[in-house]
This record gives C-alpha cells, structure tokens and sequence, in this order.
C-alpha cells in the first residue's frame, strides 16, 4: 500500500483526508464516525458545550 502521510506545518497525518467545517451538521457521533471511517482529521468551527443555531443562510426562497 501506498504511503499516504502528510504533514500540515508540525502535525502529522496518517493520509491526507480531512472533513472540511460545515460539510456536515457536525457534532461528537459524526465526527467520530468519519475518523473511523479513514479520514485523519476533522475541522470544525468551534465546539462550546450547547448548540448554537448561527446564521441563516443568504438564499431567498
């Protein structure tokens, strides 16, 4: 198999997969299952200890 590792200034990756922020509604079950999955890391905007609705979308129905 192929070595995939990458490094993002000092951290090192075990490949090269990352879930980009606001892909899915995030929250600890999904990001678990995605690490399980194969990604190597996951970004997120912020993580506080209740939901937060945020903004609504600029799209006029």
């Amino acid at each position: 198999m192929a070595n995939l590792k990458a490094t993002i200034t000092e951290i090192g990756l075990e490949n090269p997969l990352m879930l980009a922020s606001g892909i899915l509604d995030e929250n600890g079950y999904t990001m678990k299952n995605i690490l399980e999955s194969g990604a190597a890391a996951v970004v997120t905007k912020s993580i506080g200890r209740s939901e937060r609705t945020g903004y609504r979308p600029p799209i006029r129905h």
